[in-house]
C-alpha cells in the first residue's frame, strides 16, 4: 500500500485489515505455533524415557513456561532495539530449530535446555507478534487486528497437540522433531517481508509502515516519537497480563470440578456450581466500586439460584464426600473469581475478545501441560467421530464460548455476565429432549421458569416491557380556526416558526 493509499485510507476512516505484512505476519505465526503445539505434549513423553521419570516430564513444561514469563518482560527492548523482523525471525528459530538437536543426542538436561529455548521463542512470538498487529492495524481497527492475531495463535492448537501425539505414537519422536524444526523454518521466509523497524504514529497513518519513504525522527518531532515509544510498550505489556493472568483462572475450576464431580453426585454438583452468579455478585460488590449489589439484584440472583435447584432436582443424589463437595464449591468461586478479575484487569486494557480469548487458552494449554504427566492417561485413539468432537468443542464450546465471555464482561459487567450460569441448565434440558428424546418431568418445566424469571427481575427487564409506550398515533392536521377565533396557545417549549403541538 503506498504513501497516497494510505493517506486516503486515514481520511476516509476505512482501510484494508490484511495487508502485505499483516498477511506474512499470520503465515509466521501459524508456522511458530504450530511447531510449539506439535511438541507441547510430545516432549514430556520423551523427558521420561530420556531419564527423567514422571517429575521429568512435568519439569520440561514447567521449565517452558517459567522461560516463556521471564522472557516476555525483555522483548519490548528487544523490539526497540533490533525491530520486528530480527526478534520474530529469532522467536521462531528458538521455536523449532533446538528440537532437531533432539535427533542426535538423547539426555534428559539436554531436553531441558530445548525447552527453555523453546520457552523464550513462544514469549517473543507471542509478545513481539501482538505489537506488530497493534501496529499494522488501520485507524479505527485495531480490535479486529488483535483479533485476528488471536486466531493465528489458537487455530494450531486443535491440529497440532492431537497430531504430535498421534505421530509421535505412529512414527517415533525423531520425525516429529524434524517435522517441528521443518514447520518453523517453513515459516521463517515470511519474516523478510515484515517491517525492519517499528513505525511512528505518522507512517501508520500515511500508508508507509515499512519506514522506506524518507526521514521520520526529524520530520514529525521528538515529542510524537516518545509517544510512539511509550505505545509500543504498552502494547506487549497488555498481551503478557492476559497471558499470565487469565491462565490461572482459566484451568483451575476445571481441575477442581473433574476432582469434585468423583466423590460427588451430579445434581449436588450442579447446584454448588449454580452459585456462582451469588459469589460473583459478593466478591464484585467488594472489589468493583461500578458493580453495587442492590436489592434488585440480590433478590432476582437468589431467585434464580432457587430455579436451578428445583431444576437439577439433587433431592435424587447421594450427597457424597465433604472434599468431593469443597472442590466443586471452590470451582464456583474460581469461577467467580474469573469474572470479577477479567472486569477489574483485562477489560480495562482494551483487548479485543477474540485476543484475550486466544491468550487465555494458550496460558491454560500450558499450565494444564505442566500436570498431566503426573496424571494417570493413556494415548487416545483420534478416530473420525473423536477428533470431529474435540474440534467441535475446541471452536464453539469453548473458543466461542470465551470470545463471548470477555465481550460480556466487558460491556455488561462481571455479576450480569457470570448469571449466564443459571440458563445453561435450561439449555442442557432442552437439548437433552430434543437431541436424546429425555422425559420432561414437573421439575424442569417450573425450575425453568423460575430461573428465567429470576433473571429477568435482576436485571429489571420485566419493568422495562411494562414501561413500554405504545405506538404514537399517526399526527392529524390540526383543523384551521375559524374567522375571528383566537388561535390556539402553542404547548410550552415549542420552537418558534416550526411544527407546534397543541393540548
Amino acid at each position: 500500500m503506498n504513501a497516497r493509499v494510505g493517506r486516503t485510507a486515514a481520511a476516509t476512516g476505512t482501510s484494508r485489515l490484511l495487508i502485505r505484512p499483516m498477511i506474512l505476519l499470520l503465515v509466521a505465526s501459524v508456522g511458530g505455533m504450530g511447531g510449539f503445539y506439535l511438541l507441547l505434549s510430545v516432549l514430556p513423553l520423551y523427558a521420561a524415557t530420556a531419564g527423567g521419570g514422571g517429575v521429568g516430564a512435568g519439569l520440561t513444561t514447567g521449565a517452558m513456561m517459567l522461560a516463556t514469563v521471564l522472557a516476555e518482560p525483555a522483548v519490548p527492548w528487544f523490539l526497540a532495539r533490533f525491530g520486528h523482523r530480527a526478534v520474530v525471525g529469532a522467536g521462531l528459530l528458538l521455536l523449532g530449530l533446538p528440537s532437531a538437536v533432539l535427533c542426535l543426542w538423547s539426555s534428559f538436561p539436554l531436553t531441558l535446555g530445548v525447552c527453555l529455548a523453546r520457552g523464550v521463542g513462544l514469549g517473543i512470538v507471542v509478545v513481539a507478534g501482538t505489537a506488530l498487529a497493534a501496529e499494522l492495524a488501520p485507524p479505527g481497527r485495531r480490535s479486529e487486528s488483535l483479533g485476528l492475531y488471536g486466531v493465528s495463535l489458537g487455530v494450531p492448537s486443535v491440529l497440532g497437540l492431537p497430531a504430535g501425539v498421534w505421530l509421535s505414537d505412529r512414527l517415533g519422536f525423531e520425525p516429529v522433531f524434524l517435522m517441528t524444526a521443518a514447520l518453523t523454518l517453513l515459516a521463517l521466509p515470511a519474516v523478510a517481508g515484515l517491517p525492519a523497524r517499528q513505525a511512528t504514529r505518522a507512517e501508520r497513518l500515511s500508508g508507509d509502515l515499512d519506514g522506506r519513504n524518507g526521514d521520520l525522527d526529524g520530520q514529525h518531532g521528538k515529542a510524537e516519537g516518545r509517544d510512539d515509544r511509550a505505545a509500543r510498550h504498552r502494547q506487549p505489556d497488555a498481551l503478557a497480563g492476559g497471558v499470565r493472568g487469565a491462565g490461572p483462572v482459566d484451568h483451575r475450576p476445571f481441575l477442581l470440578l473433574s476432582y469434585g464431580e468423583q466423590t460427588t453426585g451430579a445434581g449436588i454438583a450442579g447446584v454448588l456450581i449454580g452459585a456462582t452468579p451469588l459469589l460473583t455478585l459478593t466478591i464484585a460488590a467488594a472489589a468493583l466500586p461500578t458493580e453495587r449489589a442492590t436489592r434488585r439484584k440480590v433478590l432476582g440472583l437468589l431467585i434464580g439460584f432457587a430455579g436451578v435447584v428445583v431444576l437439577i432436582g439433587p433431592w435424587t443424589d447421594a450427597l457424597g464426600s465433604f472434599g468431593g463437595q469443597l472442590a466443586c464449591l471452590g470451582a464456583a468461586l474460581s469461577y467467580a473469581c474469573g469474572f470479577v478479575y477479567v472486569r477489574k484487569y483485562l477489560s480495562p486494557l482494551g483487548l479485543a475478545p477474540m485476543a484475550a480469548a486466544a491468550s487465555q487458552l494458550l496460558a491454560a494449554t500450558v499450565l494444564q501441560a505442566v500436570v498431566t504427566p503426573f496424571l494417570t492417561w493413556h494415548t487416545p485413539e483420534f478416530t473420525l467421530k473423536v477428533t470431529l468432537s474435540i474440534v467441535a468443542l475446541g471452536l464453539f464450546s469453548t473458543g466461542l464460548a470465551y470470545v463471548l465471555y470477555f465481550r460480556l464482561i466487558g460491556d455488561v459487567g462481571a455479576t450480569t455476565a457470570s448469571a449466564v450460569n443459571y440458563v445453561v441448565p435450561v439449555a442442557s434440558v432442552l437439548i437433552g429432549v430434543v437431541a436424546f428424546g429425555e422425559s420432561v418431568t414437573w421439575n424442569l418445566l417450573v425450575g425453568g421458569l423460575v430461573v428465567l424469571a429470576g433473571v429477568a427481575y435482576a436485571e429489571n427487564r420485566l419493568r422495562q416491557l411494562r414501561a413500554k409506550d405504545p405506538a404514537p398515533a399517526t399526527p392529524t392536521a390540526a383543523p384551521e380556526p375559524e374567522a375571528g377565533a383566537a388561535a390556539a396557545e402553542p404547548v410550552a417549549g415549542s420552537r418558534p416558526g416550526g411544527a407546534e403541538e397543541f393540548r
